[in-house]
């Protein structure tokens, strides 16, 4: 930082701790502080006596609006001033002495400031004429409450293995009969999400940075509310298995918990919003991959395989022990999804067959290898 800027920034620091007001001026038009003047709504009587510095007062809105200020007075003029009276910048004139200013609702009670430069006495008028416009970053942001009663997630031991949606494809969540959303049919395998290790980004982490947060707008763009999902997220987090003992697409699959309503409008909302599925949003997540846009907001959302699941289905019923028969009679026609070896001595046959219908129907007796 080279000397005249040092020294500019000492000026401005002991200005503000001495309380000092502060002008920094452009084309040689210094200001100076009039802060024992406090301007209102209506009319202000303003004694000005050095016509070489602009004269510079606060005036302190009580409420969001259009205001609009006229100044009157023999050879004065109305000055649009920047920054606060510790640190003053950038004088405009105003063109005939008249302005209006918006206020919006989070400037409300907020000093602004104003100048007159000249030398004698003026009127300024101050008047509020008309409504602001909505001001979004002034609106609170409203917590998605959890609908569902949440318990503590355990896998299942017959899944070996998780796998993510590929939003390639085109695939959606159907929730079925028994209350679990599942993949494309009501019958098809129970999905969930990983809130640890989704392979594009981990939705836990996303909560934790503050990131799970969006301004919400109907079809015609108007403004419907803003929204946070971060106290939601967390304490889904805390219900989710935790362990780490099995491997994702290179990632632990520690954090699991079954899709839910809330799950679902959370990601839906989240990626749509964002513009996680957007490829022209500086936040999509897939670069340099051409991804399903209604499928996209299923990123984080897997579903297991059973180790006994031989013809496919992602569950385990006795259809796999039938299966599994079949497929030692006519292996061609009954090809295997998954390890036929069910009994562990190292030779696919019938008996494969027999341990599995066992397992389905007394799995703590007839562990599967």
């Amino acid at each position: 930082m080279d000397l005249s800027k040092r020294f500019l920034s000492l000026v401005l620091s002991l200005g503000v701790l001495l309380g000092l007001s502060v002008g920094v001026y452009a084309s040689g038009l210094p200001m100076k502080g009039n802060f024992g003047v406090s301007l209102v709504v209506g009319e202000n009587t303003i004694t000005v006596t050095d016509s070489s510095a602009v004269s510079v007062m606060e005036f302190i809105p009580g409420e969001a609006g259009i205001f609009r200020f006229v100044l009157t007075g023999d050879a004065c003029m109305l000055y649009s001033v920047y920054g606060s009276k510790f640190y003053m910048y950038n004088p405009q004139p105003i063109e005939n002495n008249v302005m209006e200013k918006e206020i919006k609702e989070s400037q409300a009670n907020s000093p602004m400031l104003i100048g007159v430069l000249g030398n004698g006495t003026a009127t300024l008028s101050i008047e509020r004429v008309g409504e602001a416009s909505f001001d979004i970053s002034a609106q609170p942001f409203e917590t998605y409450k959890t609908t569902a009663t949440l318990t503590k997630f355990t896998k299942d031991k017959a899944i070996d293995e998780y796998v993510f949606v590929d939003v390639t494809e085109s695939h959606t969540a159907v929730l079925g009969v028994d209350g679990y959303y599942h993949l494309d049919t009501a019958e098809g395998p129970v999905l969930y999400m990983n809130f640890t290790d989704a392979t594009y980004l981990p939705v836990a982490a996303a909560a934790a940075n503050g990131a799970m947060k969006d301004v919400l707008y109907d079809e015609n763009g108007n403004f419907i509310k803003k929204i946070e999902f971060i106290t939601c997220i967390n304490e889904y987090y805390g219900y989710t298995d935790n362990s780490t003992n099995q491997m994702v697409a290179g990632y632990t699959d520690g954090g699991l918990y079954p899709l839910t309503y809330d799950l679902v409008y959370i990601l839906q909302t989240h990626t749509a919003s964002y513009g996680w599925s957007d490829s022209s949003s500086a936040n999509y997540l897939f670069t340099g991959m051409t991804v399903d846009v209604d499928t996209a907001w299923m990123f984080p959302v897997c579903y297991g395989l059973y180790i006994g699941d031989m013809n496919g289905d992602s569950r385990l019923t006795t259809s796999d022990a039938v299966h599994l028969l079949y497929h030692t009679m006519l292996p061609e026609s009954y090809a295997l999804n998954r390890d036929g070896d069910v009994n562990g001595d190292g030779v696919l046959d019938s008996d494969d067959a027999i341990y599995l219908l066992y397992h389905v129907l007394l799995p703590e007796q007839y562990p599967l290898a």
